[in-house]
């Protein structure tokens, strides 16, 4: 960045005190000294104090509009910030952009100026000249060439021939494209057939049996025949492949597979792969093996015989499924109902649930369990006869 010293003043050398430079890029470019860094055309408003102000600014082209109150001279101005280090003027940046010239100038300047026009003048004179000399002279050599005789195409015969438009070859052995008959073309055998025949629709035949070199014109028959070879046939090198580059593989897995590496999968016409149960966490699961997961978890669990109590023939039942204790009462009297089995019993405190009594449901009941495994029922009015109800509890899963 460079900063840019601005100095307004009126013909009187007064500043106004409201007047204000724009400065923008003329057009979007790249910066000069921040690598990647593109320099907008959006305006940046410098404010003047007494005419004067100094504002960091991008090398390169640069529009100066001064907003004053002149009528003269108030458009946009394009000069160029040299690239560089230190401050530098805007009356510098304008004096280098436009060159001013007094109205009034001496004779001596004058007259420098006229014989460096002259001079100008006769250089041009004289290139004109030339280059009309040189047209003559061209002009001339070409009518020469002109009244000359052509000589016959039998260079043998005649001498030489000149190489030129569209003759090739040497010139001993002139060679031309042209028309000609099909003994002519360029499948004959002779030494110097280099004539190529072009048919009446345009078209140039070229036989298989004489593209022997690169630098030979090809046909259309040994194009495609190329072109098939490297989309059907055979590499022609013994290569490898990724498997899963490989396509068409039959039903089972190929045999020049090794034994650890037998294990493609197939897809069948349907477009159904076939996979053997999963062992580790990152195999495949197929679809029995998660219907049958699915199965295990939503049937209903088998609990064995010891890790249930049954109690008044089976109308108190204590079922323990992991950690949890589940408590069944139906048609339980009141009264101490027995003793649980330690693996049964709550570690820390007693657990009460309510019952509800068919005879008098406004009189609820409740089942208690101890600490020390003592089940009993109750009920808060006499009239209530039986209790039912179902609760559940943490056991103290530190004995099993």
């Amino acid at each position: 960045m460079r900063t840019l010293i601005i100095d307004l003043r009126d013909v009187g050398g007064k500043p106004h005190p409201e007047d204000y430079v724009l400065l923008q890029a003329p057009a979007l470019r790249g910066s000069v000294e921040s690598t990647g860094a593109v320099i907008m055309t959006a305006p940046v408003h410098v404010d003047l104090t007494d005419g004067k102000a100094e504002v960091q600014v991008e090398p390169g082209p640069l529009l100066v509009q001064i907003r004053t109150q002149s009528v003269r001279d108030s458009g946009p101005l394009e000069v160029i910030v040299p690239e560089g280090t230190g401050p530098v003027s805007l009356r510098t940046c304008i004096e280098r952009s436009f060159q001013y010239r007094p109205a009034v100038e001496s004779a001596v300047a004058a007259d420098a100026d006229r014989a460096y026009a002259a001079l100008q003048g006769a250089i041009t004179a004289e290139r004109a000249a030339a280059q009309s000399a040189k047209a003559a002279a061209t002009a001339a050599e070409n009518a020469n060439a002109a009244l000359r005789p052509t000589p016959p195409a039998s260079a043998t015969v005649q001498g030489k021939i000149q190489l030129a438009g569209d003759l090739t070859g040497t010139a001993a052995e002139p060679k031309v494209i042209t028309a000609g008959d099909v003994d002519f073309s360029i499948h004959h055998d002779a030494p110097r057939a280099a004539f190529v025949k072009t048919r009446a629709d345009g078209q140039i035949a070229i036989t298989t049996p004489s593209i022997v070199k690169p630098a030979h014109a090809t046909n259309k028959d040994y194009v495609d025949k190329a072109d098939n070879k490297l989309r059907l046939e055979k590499a022609d090198k013994e290569h490898t492949h990724q498997l899963r580059d490989i396509q068409g593989l039959p039903a089972a897995a190929s045999t020049f597979l090794t034994p650890g590496q037998a294990s493609l999968m197939i897809r069948s016409d349907t477009g159904h792969a076939d996979i053997v149960d999963p062992v580790t966490a990152t195999h495949i699961a197929n679809k029995g093996y998660v219907d049958t997961k699915i199965k295990e978890v939503n049937r209903r669990l088998d609990v064995p015989e010891e890790d249930m109590v049954r109690w008044d023939d089976g109308g108190i039942v204590f079922t323990r499924i992991g950690a949890m204790v589940w408590a069944v009462v139906g048609a339980a009297a009141a009264g101490v109902k027995g003793t649980l089995p330690p693996k049964f019993r709550p570690p820390h405190r007693d657990v009460d649930f309510f019952l509800t009594s068919p005879e008098k449901r406004s009189a609820p009941g409740w089942c208690t369990i101890t600490k020390e495994g003592v089940v009993s029922v109750n009920f808060s009015d006499p009239a209530a006869k039986t209790g039912y109800g179902m609760g559940m509890y943490i056991r103290d899963f530190a004995i099993d």
